[in-house]
């Protein structure tokens, strides 16, 4: 279904602001549906556009999955315009998204020689909204940034890491190993000290993954005095085995963007990964919280509920090349 071309001619006769560009297009949202209570939840895209003159942005999610396009592209413009036109007070000189394809059909539709549709590397004013709006979403929790920007990581330092925690959760050392209690001990100078101890953690394949000791005299101390849920938590280097509805959008979208593996694939309904898709996320040197501790109390989990907020049980870092 198009736009009614007596709509687009109204938005083509609104004033051209030349101190303005809109940014953005069409773009996966940093939310997760779930249409029924059993029904694993997908990541839907949407139409989104930032006003760089005002700061003010449109969103509007697809009415269902994989129906984003163009048409969704131009009901945003027009909604935008028709929804803010006192503060916007016309429309925009320069319209600027990163797909190309998108690009000419929107020249295509709009036919409009006063606007510039331009294609762009990147749009860093749009990932910062989206970003404030997962805030937002997660109730103002601090988040981590994604670990392809974090320094030093790369996008094959980042698949070597995930192809290397695949491989270790589909061997299901569990089995082998007493969680919370078999300290191994790797004999190597090239791994760094921090993480040369480690036992893994979690019985059950739902809270799964591994915590790091510096040393056999810091993990004793770890069992023998454990700490509680209000007493001062020792540093360590926690991982864990996440669904990946769990992680930080960042993280969720390098996985998507780079077809990076997963421990166990699973799909939505959808056709997306989904619930089941669980993901190893990268080691970080944090206070020992982690949801699969089994010192800390079966359960525990770095969110204090279950929100589809990103970051609940995700372990943060940068895992290098």
């Amino acid at each position: 279904m198009g736009i009614p071309p007596l709509e687009l001619a109204r938005f083509k006769r609104l004033a051209v602001r030349s101190a303005d560009v809109w940014q953005g297009g069409i773009v996966r949202l940093p939310m997760w549906i779930q249409e029924k209570d059993d029904d694993p939840p997908y990541r839907p895209r949407g139409v989104f556009w930032f006003s760089t003159r005002t700061g003010l942005v449109w969103v509007k999610p697809e009415e269902a999955p994989h129906t984003a396009g163009v048409d969704l592209a131009l009901r945003g413009l027009l909604d935008f315009a028709k929804k803010y036109d006192r503060e916007l007070l016309g429309r925009p000189s320069r319209i600027e998204v990163t797909d190309a394809s998108l690009a000419e059909e929107l020249r295509a539709a709009l036919a409009d020689p006063d606007t510039t549709i331009a294609v762009v590397r990147d749009l860093p004013n749009v990932r910062d909204a989206l970003r404030a709006f997962e805030r937002h979403q997660s109730e103002g929790a601090q988040l981590p940034a994604p670990l392809l920007e974090s320094p030093g990581v790369t996008t094959e330092g980042l698949r070597r890491f995930a192809e290397a925690a695949a491989r270790f959760y589909q061997a299901n050392v569990w089995h082998a190993l007493s969680p919370d209690e078999d300290l191994v001990t790797v004999e190597e100078p090239l791994v760094d000290p921090a993480l040369q101890h480690v036992i893994v953690t979690g019985s059950t394949r739902d809270v799964r993954g591994l915590t790091f000791f510096a040393s056999r005299q810091h993990f004793e101390r770890f069992l023998t005095d454990p700490p509680t849920r209000h007493s001062r938590k020792p540093l360590v280097w926690v991982l864990s085995f996440d669904p990946l509805d769990w992680l930080p959008f960042g993280d969720v979208d390098a996985w998507i963007d780079h077809n990076l593996p997963v421990a166990a694939p699973g799909r939505d309904r959808h056709g997306s990964p989904g619930r089941a898709a669980l993901t190893a996320a990268a080691a970080r040197r944090d206070r020992c919280r982690r949801r699969a501790c089994g010192h800390c109390g079966s359960g525990e989990a770095l969110a204090s509920r279950r929100t589809h907020a990103p970051g609940a049980g995700h372990a943060e870092g940068s895992p290098g090349d």
